[in-house]
Protein backbone atom coordinates (compact mmCIF):
# COMPACT_ATOMS: atom_id res chain seq x y z
CA UNK A 1 0.00 0.00 0.00
CA UNK A 2 1.42 3.38 -0.93
CA UNK A 3 1.20 6.69 0.86
CA UNK A 4 -1.46 8.01 -1.49
CA UNK A 5 -3.80 5.14 -0.62
CA UNK A 6 -3.16 5.64 3.09
CA UNK A 7 -3.85 9.37 2.69
CA UNK A 8 -7.11 8.64 0.83
CA UNK A 9 -8.23 6.24 3.57
CA UNK A 10 -7.40 8.88 6.18
CA UNK A 11 -9.46 11.47 4.31
CA UNK A 12 -12.41 9.07 4.07
CA UNK A 13 -12.19 8.31 7.80
CA UNK A 14 -11.94 12.04 8.57
CA UNK A 15 -15.00 12.79 6.45
CA UNK A 16 -16.91 9.97 8.17
CA UNK A 17 -15.93 11.44 11.53
CA UNK A 18 -17.20 14.88 10.50
CA UNK A 19 -20.49 13.37 9.28
CA UNK A 20 -20.91 11.42 12.52
CA UNK A 21 -20.20 14.58 14.56
CA UNK A 22 -22.73 16.58 12.56
CA UNK A 23 -25.36 13.86 13.02
CA UNK A 24 -24.68 13.82 16.77
CA UNK A 25 -24.97 17.60 16.95
CA UNK A 26 -28.25 17.53 15.02
CA UNK A 27 -29.70 15.05 17.51
CA UNK A 28 -28.47 17.16 20.43
CA UNK A 29 -29.95 20.36 18.97
CA UNK A 30 -33.29 18.64 18.39
CA UNK A 31 -33.34 17.34 21.98
CA UNK A 32 -32.32 20.76 23.31
CA UNK A 33 -35.15 22.41 21.34
CA UNK A 34 -37.68 19.95 22.79
CA UNK A 35 -36.35 20.60 26.28
CA UNK A 36 -36.50 24.37 25.79
CA UNK A 37 -40.08 24.13 24.51
CA UNK A 38 -41.13 21.97 27.43
CA UNK A 39 -39.47 24.31 29.94
CA UNK A 40 -41.09 27.35 28.33
CA UNK A 41 -44.52 25.73 28.35
CA UNK A 42 -44.11 24.68 31.98
CA UNK A 43 -42.99 28.17 33.03
CA UNK A 44 -45.86 29.87 31.20
CA UNK A 45 -48.35 27.39 32.66
CA UNK A 46 -47.03 28.14 36.14
CA UNK A 47 -47.30 31.87 35.55
CA UNK A 48 -50.84 31.52 34.19
CA UNK A 49 -51.84 29.49 37.24
CA UNK A 50 -50.37 32.19 39.47
CA UNK A 51 -52.34 34.88 37.63
CA UNK A 52 -55.54 32.93 38.21
CA UNK A 53 -54.80 31.72 41.73
CA UNK A 54 -54.28 35.16 43.21
CA UNK A 55 -57.88 35.96 42.33
CA UNK A 56 -58.75 33.11 44.68
CA UNK A 57 -56.10 33.66 47.35
CA UNK A 58 -55.89 37.48 47.36
CA UNK A 59 -59.31 38.65 48.47
CA UNK A 60 -58.25 42.27 48.06
CA UNK A 61 -57.48 42.13 44.34
CA UNK A 62 -60.45 39.85 43.73
CA UNK A 63 -62.74 42.35 45.44
CA UNK A 64 -61.24 45.28 43.54
CA UNK A 65 -61.67 43.50 40.22
CA UNK A 66 -65.23 42.47 41.07
CA UNK A 67 -66.12 46.03 42.10
CA UNK A 68 -64.63 47.34 38.86
CA UNK A 69 -66.56 44.81 36.77
CA UNK A 70 -69.75 45.86 38.56
CA UNK A 71 -69.05 49.50 37.69
CA UNK A 72 -68.37 50.65 41.25
CA UNK A 73 -66.11 53.64 41.86
CA UNK A 74 -62.60 52.61 42.93
CA UNK A 75 -60.29 54.50 45.27
CA UNK A 76 -56.92 55.73 44.03
CA UNK A 77 -55.23 52.88 45.94
CA UNK A 78 -57.52 50.32 44.33
CA UNK A 79 -56.85 51.81 40.90
CA UNK A 80 -53.12 51.58 41.61
CA UNK A 81 -53.43 47.90 42.58
CA UNK A 82 -55.53 47.16 39.52
CA UNK A 83 -52.99 48.98 37.32
CA UNK A 84 -50.18 46.90 38.82
CA UNK A 85 -52.21 43.78 38.12
CA UNK A 86 -52.75 44.92 34.51
CA UNK A 87 -49.01 45.56 34.16
CA UNK A 88 -48.18 42.05 35.41
CA UNK A 89 -50.84 40.32 33.33
CA UNK A 90 -49.97 42.12 30.12
CA UNK A 91 -46.24 41.56 30.71
CA UNK A 92 -47.04 37.84 30.90
CA UNK A 93 -48.70 37.97 27.48
CA UNK A 94 -45.86 40.08 26.04
CA UNK A 95 -43.41 37.40 27.19
CA UNK A 96 -45.60 34.63 25.78
CA UNK A 97 -45.65 36.38 22.40
CA UNK A 98 -41.85 36.61 22.48
CA UNK A 99 -41.60 32.89 23.29
CA UNK A 100 -43.97 32.17 20.40
CA UNK A 101 -41.90 34.32 18.03
CA UNK A 102 -38.82 32.30 19.03
CA UNK A 103 -40.56 29.04 18.14
CA UNK A 104 -40.91 27.91 21.75
CA UNK A 105 -44.72 27.83 21.64
CA UNK A 106 -46.83 26.14 19.00
CA UNK A 107 -49.45 27.98 16.97
CA UNK A 108 -52.16 26.26 19.00
CA UNK A 109 -50.60 27.24 22.33
CA UNK A 110 -50.31 30.88 21.25
CA UNK A 111 -53.89 30.88 19.90
CA UNK A 112 -55.18 29.74 23.30
CA UNK A 113 -53.12 32.34 25.16
CA UNK A 114 -54.24 35.01 22.70
CA UNK A 115 -57.88 34.21 23.46
CA UNK A 116 -57.11 34.81 27.14
CA UNK A 117 -55.41 38.08 26.19
CA UNK A 118 -58.54 39.15 24.31
CA UNK A 119 -60.66 38.31 27.38
CA UNK A 120 -58.38 40.35 29.64
CA UNK A 121 -58.59 43.27 27.23
CA UNK A 122 -62.38 43.27 27.60
CA UNK A 123 -61.88 44.67 31.11
CA UNK A 124 -62.16 48.45 30.97
CA UNK A 125 -59.36 49.02 33.50
CA UNK A 126 -56.97 46.96 31.36
CA UNK A 127 -57.89 48.93 28.24
CA UNK A 128 -57.41 52.20 30.16
CA UNK A 129 -54.06 51.00 31.47
CA UNK A 130 -53.05 49.93 27.96
CA UNK A 131 -53.96 53.28 26.43
CA UNK A 132 -51.65 55.01 28.94
CA UNK A 133 -48.78 52.53 29.22
CA UNK A 134 -48.57 50.66 25.90
CA UNK A 135 -45.12 52.12 25.20
CA UNK A 136 -43.70 49.95 28.02
CA UNK A 137 -44.22 46.88 25.85
CA UNK A 138 -42.54 45.54 22.73
CA UNK A 139 -43.68 46.83 19.37
CA UNK A 140 -44.66 43.31 18.37
CA UNK A 141 -46.93 43.08 21.41
CA UNK A 142 -48.37 46.54 20.75
CA UNK A 143 -49.31 45.36 17.26
CA UNK A 144 -50.77 42.11 18.64
CA UNK A 145 -52.91 44.00 21.17
CA UNK A 146 -54.16 46.41 18.50
CA UNK A 147 -55.24 43.44 16.41
CA UNK A 148 -56.74 41.57 19.39
CA UNK A 149 -58.81 44.60 20.39
CA UNK A 150 -60.53 44.49 17.00
CA UNK A 151 -61.43 40.80 17.13
CA UNK A 152 -64.31 39.01 18.87
CA UNK A 153 -63.60 36.30 21.42
CA UNK A 154 -63.67 32.77 20.00
CA UNK A 155 -64.17 31.03 23.34
CA UNK A 156 -67.49 30.84 25.10
CA UNK A 157 -67.95 33.04 28.20
CA UNK A 158 -66.91 31.31 31.40
CA UNK A 159 -64.16 29.27 29.76
CA UNK A 160 -61.41 31.82 30.18
CA UNK A 161 -59.15 32.74 33.08
CA UNK A 162 -60.92 36.06 33.36
CA UNK A 163 -64.40 36.32 31.93
CA UNK A 164 -65.35 39.96 31.95
CA UNK A 165 -68.05 39.47 29.40
CA UNK A 166 -70.77 41.90 28.53
CA UNK A 167 -73.22 39.96 30.68
CA UNK A 168 -71.91 41.81 33.74
CA UNK A 169 -70.45 40.56 36.98
CA UNK A 170 -72.11 37.18 37.14
CA UNK A 171 -74.13 38.28 40.18
CA UNK A 172 -77.29 37.13 38.46
CA UNK A 173 -76.06 33.55 39.01
CA UNK A 174 -75.63 34.25 42.71
CA UNK A 175 -79.23 35.43 43.02
CA UNK A 176 -80.68 32.16 41.71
Amino acid sequence: MNWEAIGAIGEILGAAGVIATLAYLAVQIRQNTKTARAATRQELAGQMQMLASDLVTDEGIASILQDHLEGKELTSTELLRLGARAFRDLRFFDNALFQYSQGLLTDDEWRALRENLKAVLRVEAYRDYWSREHSLYSRAFQSEVASALEEPLEAAPGTLILDAGSSGSGSENQEK
